[in-house]
């Protein structure tokens, strides 16, 4: 069961709790004895069972809820004060605290009306930051399937070049070694040094600057540290 159904059942118990205690006060005051007596005897177990579970639900929300703020612990103190002193009250025919005990349960209610166990402000925050780390994810996730989408164009550009500028003499492995071409497979110069070479040719090797274009050279660079 959610925090949120103990809170209604709660509340309800509480406005229960409250109503059966009015009724009996105003008869209480208007001194009809009798029947207040019956509807004492009537009602003795379902108070008892109210109280406690005012007392059980309240334990459990400030639990669940790890709210401890002043005004829900007045609220504890007055719960656990009125339920005794109602008893007390009835039991003695005493107006004076029955009126008593009316005021403060009223007093309990409009705390837990004007000071609620869950603060609405910090779960929107709560929900808005959730929302807020979901759209980062959904963000993150989209970027990088873009990025994976880019990378595997440019693998495939690079590849098309390989083949129709390299593979003469370096092989579709890069193995090949014709006129004294590098053995790419196990070729140890860094990417920038394979940038150079592309762009302005080396020993036999002719440069392509005027017929790759520089992201072409780039992609056709990391393409070759592939082939290892």
């Amino acid at each position: 069961m959610d925090t949120t159904t103990i809170l209604g059942l709660h509340k309800i118990i509480v406005t229960a709790f409250l109503l059966f205690f009015l009724i009996k006060t105003i008869l209480l005051l208007a001194n009809k004895t009798e029947l207040l007596t019956s509807i004492r005897d009537k009602t003795k177990i379902i108070d008892m069972i109210l109280g406690s579970l005012i007392i059980v639900s309240g334990v459990y929300l400030m639990m669940v809820t790890g709210n401890h703020s002043m005004w829900i612990n007045i609220k504890a103190l007055i719960a656990l004060a009125i339920i005794p002193m109602g008893i007390i009250a009835m039991k003695k025919s005493n107006k004076l605290l029955s009126i008593a005990v009316i005021v403060l349960l009223i007093a309990a209610y409009g705390i837990g009306e004007a000071k609620p166990w869950i603060d609405k402000n910090k779960t929107e925050t709560v929900e808005e930051a959730s929302s807020e780390e979901e759209e980062l994810q959904i963000s993150d996730t989209v970027s990088q399937s873009i990025l994976d989408q880019n990378t595997v164009a440019l693998s495939t550009n690079a590849k098309a070049i390989y083949v129709e500028k390299c593979t003469l003499c370096h092989g579709e492995d890069g193995r090949k070694g014709t006129l004294g071409a590098a053995d790419l497979t196990i070729s140890t110069i860094g990417t920038q040094e394979k940038i150079d070479i592309i762009t302005n040719g080396k020993g036999a090797m002719l440069p392509y600057k005027d017929e790759l274009s520089k992201e072409e050279i780039e992609s056709l660079a990391m393409y070759l540290t592939m082939l290892k």
